[in-house]
């Protein structure tokens, strides 16, 4: 599992309430079913490459100082990245769980209804995706689609006119059947 916990201290001006973010995030891998002692695949987003790339250079030379070729002291982690490499957060901004963006796993459905119902979009009422273009509304159809397994661009099309609170309602809906899919009957 990757936590990217040095980055909040070289990027906030004040990084309280940490370790219980690192905790949190930890119990969300953990909930979704990731297990520690199995490889080394790490999924991660495109913006966390390089953390992972820091950890195995890490890995690598704790490994050539302390371990041996055939019982290395940590392996080294290989990035597992997804459909969805990048999604933005609920503010149209990077997705942070310390910047409150994020839509956490323990999130009950009603607060993950209302952070996907007040997430950002933009002024044009048609729904397409276009990721360019309009980056927060192709965040979230990008959303829709994997949680449905459908194709983004098919989404966008079936939603159309209907604009951004009928996309926000398909985003809570997908996401939550995804989760309840992943975590059981909580949901």
């Amino acid at each position: 599992m990757l936590v990217a916990d040095y980055q909040v201290l070289t990027d906030r001006d004040v990084a309280d309430r940490l370790t219980e973010h690192v905790e949190d995030l930890v119990l969300d891998y953990l909930a979704a079913g990731l297990d520690p002692g199995r490889a080394g695949i790490v999924p991660v987003g495109q913006d966390q490459l390089l953390h992972l790339e820091v950890a195995r250079l890490i890995a690598r030379r704790f490994n050539h100082r302390y371990g041996s070729p055939s019982h290395p002291a940590f392996p080294e982690p290989e990035a597992l990245l997804s459909a969805a490499p990048l999604l933005l957060g609920t503010d149209g901004a990077k997705m942070s769980k310390s910047r409150g963006n994020a839509v956490a796993l323990a999130a009950t459905a009603d607060e993950t209804a209302r952070l996907i119902r007040g997430a950002r979009t933009d002024a044009d009422r048609h729904i397409t995706y276009d990721p360019a273009a309009r980056p927060e509304v192709s965040s979230l159809v990008l959303l829709a689609a994997l949680c449905l397994g459908r194709d983004a661009h098919e989404v966008a099309g079936e939603i159309g006119g209907r604009g951004a609170a009928a996309l926000k309602a398909l985003v809570a809906d997908a996401t939550l059947a995804e989760v309840r899919t992943a975590m059981g009957a909580r949901y």
